[in-house]
């Protein structure tokens, strides 16, 4: 039995180090840049991710906030967050966009990309 499961052990160290040797490619988020909005006028726009080995699971705003009235809406399948609402304060808002994908310890991938959102 001690040999099983030592046996088990190898094996699981062995499968999970040759997934973190394999070379990781980056995350892409589109779009580049996220269009105006405007106050109390409603808005809508999708960040997609790819380049993905493996679906995403989690789609999350990191270092910063959207403007008040918005927020991010992630689809169930695939790799689409949507960011909508009203927002009601006009400024300039700094964010980031995160995605990770399953099997995060083993491929690596994650990511992120900066956005500024300009509401007038």
């Amino acid at each position: 039995m001690r040999r099983a499961l030592a046996l088990s052990a190898l094996l699981l160290l062995a499968l999970t180090t040759l997934g973190c040797g394999d070379e990781v490619s980056s995350l892409e988020f589109s779009p580049a840049q996220l269009p105006s909005g405007r106050v109390e006028k409603p808005c809508a726009v999708t960040i997609a991710v790819s380049g993905n080995k493996t679906p995403v699971f989690q789609m999350t705003i990191a270092d910063g906030a959207l403007p008040d009235g918005l927020a991010l809406h992630v689809a169930q399948r695939g790799g689409t967050a949507e960011i909508r609402g009203v927002p009601t304060t006009a400024g300039t808002y700094r964010f980031a966009a995160s995605a990770s994908c399953l099997g995060t310890n083993t491929t690596g991938q994650s990511g992120q990309r900066s956005y500024e959102l300009v509401v007038k």
